[in-house]
């Protein structure tokens, strides 16, 4: 497995792919952070992660997304490794925390076994379409 910077001339291609094999819309080129790793058995994408750097020294793992057609210990694999990827250039920009999103239990679980904890907070949107905004 090879695991790579993501950079959105050699890699965004991929990145559609696998968003495209969840049947969710890929982010933009403009939408996607500058810091991000995708990994590769021989030339498939199987993962990739991104740090959001937001306001107060915080930043966010973003855009998690896998290859649902890998087998499952492989994508495992490359999940781990891209998001280690992102703390690690957190720390190196000197973030203070890393936050991260998510309804997948399997997502939680991985989550916990890299240090993230749960927070008492509440997280709250509001649906921009709904006519109610």
């Amino acid at each position: 497995m090879t695991t790579l910077p993501f950079t959105r001339i050699d890699h965004f291609e991929q990145l559609e792919f696998m968003y495209f094999l969840h049947h969710l819309d890929a982010p933009t080129m403009e939408e996607i952070p500058l810091i991000g790793y995708i990994s590769f058995i021989d030339e498939m994408p199987i993962a990739a992660a991104f740090l959001r750097r937001v306001e107060g020294g915080y930043g966010q793992i973003d855009g998690l997304v896998s290859n649902p057609e890998c087998p499952g210990h492989l994508r495992h694999q490359a999940l781990d490794i891209v998001i280690k990827k992102c703390i690690q250039d957190a720390k190196v920009l000197k973030l203070k925390n890393l936050m991260a999103f998510s309804i997948d239990v399997a997502a939680m679980a991985r989550a916990k076994r890299l240090n993230f904890v749960e927070l008492p907070h509440c997280l709250l949107a509001i649906d921009l379409n709904s006519g109610k905004a």
